[in-house]
């Protein structure tokens, strides 16, 4: 099946090459873009089993019926690399062709990658590749227009961490911010090996400015920006989800 992909990436980039980029274009295809990344960040706030109400929440754009479809699948229980060989095979029935059949392809690896819980930077770069030049460059310009004025490290930490109050007033998230702020360096840093990246987050959603900071402070600058970038695509979550990974947490330390 990799060849067939392949060769059928081949075939829609030689494709590309002939098409003239109109403003449509780049439009639907930056739309669905945005819309694909979206619904990563609704994923990992929902979870997988509320993709059918993500779909009947946003009005209609290009490439939602082939996203529906692969959705469908996800659903199902139908195992990653099943899924890509059915798409493969929709894909040479349907014979779609130039841009159609680039967000056809956009769709299927899209939503195999938020199936498999694949890293959000991981499948912000991939995406891009798969876009002609031009439009990635459209693309690039806008992502860099909107993160100039918040870029740096510190400013992106600040943003985060301005606030003394506890933001989930449960049980739990006030005594996991306690735990934190009383523990040494070491031990935060021993803390986060132990536990998973993503119940760290969660938890960091409620936790106050001054125990984000003691964690951030914590983490290699290598991999600080990855944190960060983390933190912020996942954006608002549920308390439920808050309390369930403190709760994980303390288990995990006691």
């Amino acid at each position: 099946m990799n060849n067939i992909y392949f060769n059928q990436l081949e075939r829609i980039n030689s494709e590309l090459e002939n098409i003239p980029l109109t403003d449509e274009i780049i439009s639907n295809v930056l739309t669905f873009y945005n819309h694909l990344r979206k619904l990563e960040h609704y994923v990992r706030k929902e979870g997988l089993l509320q993709l059918v109400e993500y779909f009947e929440r946003t009005e209609e754009f290009y490439g939602k019926e082939y996203m529906r479809y692969f959705a469908e699948l996800i659903l199902d229980g139908t195992d990653p690399g099943l899924i890509e060989e059915l798409g493969l095979i929709k894909l040479l029935s349907l014979h779609l062709h130039g841009f159609e059949a680039l967000i056809y392809m956009m769709n299927l690896n899209g939503l195999i990658f938020i199936q498999i819980g694949e890293n959000l930077r991981i499948v912000s770069m991939w995406l891009k590749a798969m876009l002609p030049k031009e439009i990635s460059e459209i693309l690039e310009k806008e992502e860099a227009k909107k993160n100039m004025e918040d870029s740096s490290i510190e400013n992106r930490i600040s943003k985060i961490c301005d606030f003394d109050e506890v933001k989930c007033e449960s049980e739990i998230c006030v005594e996991l911010d306690k735990i934190i702020q009383q523990m040494l360096d070491s031990d935060i840093v021993e803390w986060m090996n132990a536990n998973e990246l993503i119940d760290i987050i969660l938890a960091m959603k409620g936790l106050s400015g001054s125990a984000r900071r003691r964690i951030f402070s914590c983490i290699e600058k290598d991999e600080l920006e990855r944190m960060l970038d983390d933190f912020e695509y996942t954006g608002p979550v549920r308390l439920l989800d808050v309390e369930e990974s403190c709760e994980r947490i303390l288990k995990q330390k006691s």
